[in-house]
């Protein structure tokens, strides 16, 4: 955990270069003006202060809903937490506030403030791609690219890229600054800096614009894992499930990153910079055969042959059983009550038929998938 003292927040403080604004805006769809708009609202365009530290607003109404109980009372006590946003001024500089606020929670005061470029809530650092406020935080005093991106990150994760191209101002501040945004005219700041960037000569960047699909990030995700060899993630459909986490998790094994099977920027970028994976040449194109030595193999073929017994014999059986009544139905000898009696003699065959015949249909869906796990690599 950080040390509640000034310096834990000093680190190499780095700014964004020349080609970060537009390299990360086309990852959105959008060019350096849409992103300066946003940055330059929130943060002044810059993402650190003059002591080097990440720009950061602590917010008193935060600290009180992440506390509970005598810690809740303490901080209220203190003045570092109040019930509801405005109550009070905000000081100019919030680190003293922040640290004395950790003193009495360290987490939840790291989760109450809003950080970087992007002024990116410590509740929101999921979103923002990192797996703890802390690893946020300890980040973001390196680099602005890192601030840049996990802005690009929320932005993606709240679907609000969509209202930045279309350059739909109220709703892009409604979902990234609140239902209060008017109140602070958030949306004409952001549609002024925009047109204040749209007159000053863009970076040219010329590099490899990655277009999400269906202006989705999942699904750009999904599509580019498959295209370097993971095809179990399945059919691209924008939905992060398990077969996408796994495929994900495996593509940051084999490239030597954290694993995390969360989608983000970084993996876009990583992805689009990988090679396609390599599989064993045995395992590019398999023959069914080459499952016969798993030890699974021999039950699932012996519990199909037997599904294919009770679905033939019992077949049979319920076709001879009921062969006289249907020669009646047929002759038209009694319709009705034939038809009814013809089918409650033959649901007993029928019903074991029918069993044999899923028996068969599982056993073969399960030796697919360890055939489709072979193919891929993963057996």
């Amino acid at each position: 955990m950080l040390l509640p003292q000034m310096d834990s927040f000093v680190g190499a403080a780095l700014h964004l270069d020349d080609l970060d604004l537009p390299r990360m805006g086309a990852l959105l769809g959008v060019g350096e003006d849409e992103i300066h708009a946003v940055i330059d609202v929130e943060a002044a365009g810059y993402g650190f202060d003059t002591y080097g530290r990440p720009k950061m607003l602590f917010e008193p109404h935060r600290f009180f809903r992440n506390l509970s109980g005598a810690e809740r009372d303490e901080a209220v006590r203190q003045g570092l937490a109040y019930r509801n946003w405005g109550e009070k001024p905000y000081p100019s500089d919030s680190y003293p506030t922040l640290i004395r606020a950790m003193k009495i929670n360290a987490n939840a005061a790291l989760l109450s403030a809003s950080w970087g470029l992007g002024q990116i809530l410590g509740e929101n650092y999921e979103l923002a791609g990192f797996s703890s406020v802390e690893s946020m935080v300890v980040e973001f005093k390196n680099n602005e690219d890192v601030h840049l991106e996990a802005t690009l990150n929320f932005i993606l994760a709240t679907r609000l890229d969509h209202h930045l191209r279309n350059h739909d101002w109220k709703a892009f501040a409604r979902g990234y600054n609140g239902k209060l945004y008017a109140k602070h005219n958030y949306h004409g700041r952001l549609k002024a800096a925009y047109e204040k960037w749209g007159r000053i000569k863009d970076t040219v960047w010329k590099g490899d614009k990655i277009v999400l699909q269906d202006n989705d990030m999942a699904k750009t995700i999904q599509v580019l894992l498959d295209l370097r060899g993971y095809p179990e993630v399945g059919k691209p459909d924008g939905i992060i499930g398990s077969k996408t986490r796994g495929a994900i998790m495996a593509f940051q094994a084999d490239n030597a990153l954290p694993v995390t099977g969360r989608p983000t920027i970084g993996l876009i970028v990583a992805l689009k910079q990988s090679r396609k994976r390599d599989v064993a040449a045995p395992r590019a194109k398999p023959v069914p055969s080459a499952l016969d030595d798993l030890p699974v193999t021999k039950p699932l073929k012996i519990l199909k042959r037997i599904g294919y017994g009770l679905f033939t014999t019992s077949g049979l059986s319920a076709v001879w059983e009921g062969s006289g009544d249907i020669d009646d139905l047929i002759s038209g000898v009694g319709k009705f009550n034939i038809l009814w009696n013809s089918l409650l003699n033959l649901s007993p065959q029928l019903i074991v038929a029918l069993a044999g015949m899923l028996i068969v249909v599982v056993a073969y869906q399960i030796i697919r998938a360890q055939f489709d796990a072979y193919r891929e690599g993963r057996l």
